[in-house]
């Protein structure tokens, strides 16, 4: 392999719980959880080189439901959580929704970002016309958090579904996620590469920041409104590429009027005295309540959008 991921996540492997798991693929350590049926379990491949935690204290116990997470730590950055999900086919996912819903708002409360994948057998392709599934991808975004692929992961001969799910609460880092074209099986592998700031292995630690308070307001809100009214003039948008619309042209304006910048040694040491203001306020926007507080987003654009969003999401 050219690339080497630091972590490989395989559901439905049907390994039976006396039966070792023998990889070809070296300096990978396994940890896997069984399933009581012939179908299903999960595992994990991991780089022996990360320093990672079993978290049992998030397993979902509900029927019919293989799944395992763990913590990668960081010496330099918060753990993140990652996930692997195998949900069997053809069983009610209402207890599923609401359990999977209390474990991120566990792992929100720990300010933890987390990702989550696997099969979930629940096709996202039919939220819009069905309504159980539109309630389960709605719990799960109002946790602020969203789904990274939004292809069909699954091909058959006269039909295309998406199962196979990739989560995140990780508004911030950039990624690239994707499908890749393979016949190991009927699921096509997903992937997700996340780009860190910290280098890898590096003992350096920098810090980023952005000037809000430089920010030419009037400017930022003209932009924000032309850009708007062009992409949401369209009426035959869904609220989620409304919604998506929103956060996109947010932060592309956010890269252009505040980028990232290093912060100097004298900001580093004020950012970490007790009461330090910290630079949330373009995180807030999936907030929407709060956001639509801001007194500085003076678009009336956006306000009657992410009104209507606010709306629909608690409606």
């Amino acid at each position: 392999m050219r690339f080497s991921p630091e972590i490989i996540a395989i559901t439905d492997t049907k390994l039976q719980a006396n039966r070792v798991f023998h990889s070809k693929l070296q300096g990978y350590n396994c940890i896997r959880a069984d399933s009581l049926t012939c179908a299903g379990v999960v595992a994990f491949l991991i780089k022996s080189t990360l320093n990672y935690q079993i978290k049992d204290d998030l397993n979902i116990f509900v029927p019919a439901c293989e799944n395992h997470w763990i913590e990668i730590n960081h010496p330099d950055e918060k753990g993140i959580v990652i996930g692997i999900v195998y949900r069997h086919p053809q069983h009610d996912h209402s207890e599923f929704q609401e359990a999977f819903q209390e474990n991120i708002l566990k792992i929100n409360k720990n300010k933890k970002v987390f990702y989550a994948c696997g099969d979930y057998d629940i096709n996202l392709l039919q939220s819009d016309a069905n309504h159980n599934i539109a309630s389960y991808l709605n719990s799960v975004t109002s946790t602020g958090s969203f789904c990274l692929i939004d292809k069909p992961s699954r091909l058959g001969e006269s039909s295309a579904t998406l199962l196979d799910h990739f989560y995140t609460n990780n508004l911030t880092t950039p990624i690239t996620s994707g499908i890749l074209e393979s016949d190991i099986s009927d699921h096509l592998p997903t992937f997700v590469l996340i780009r860190s700031y910290i280098p890898p292995y590096s003992s350096a630690s920098y810090k980023f920041r952005r000037h809000l308070n430089k920010i030419g307001y009037e400017q930022f809100n003209n932009e924000l409104d032309d850009i708007l009214q062009n992409k949401l003039s369209h009426n035959g948008m869904d609220i989620h590429q409304k919604f998506d619309t929103l956060i996109s042209t947010l932060k592309n304006l956010q890269d252009k009027h505040a980028p990232l910048i290093r912060q100097s040694r004298r900001e580093r040491k004020l950012a970490q005295k007790p009461g330090s203001p910290k630079q949330l306020w373009f995180q807030s926007v999936i907030k929407i309540g709060s956001f639509l507080k801001s007194a500085k987003i003076a678009s009336p654009l956006l306000r009657m959008h992410a009104k209507n969003i606010a709306i629909y999401s608690h409606g």
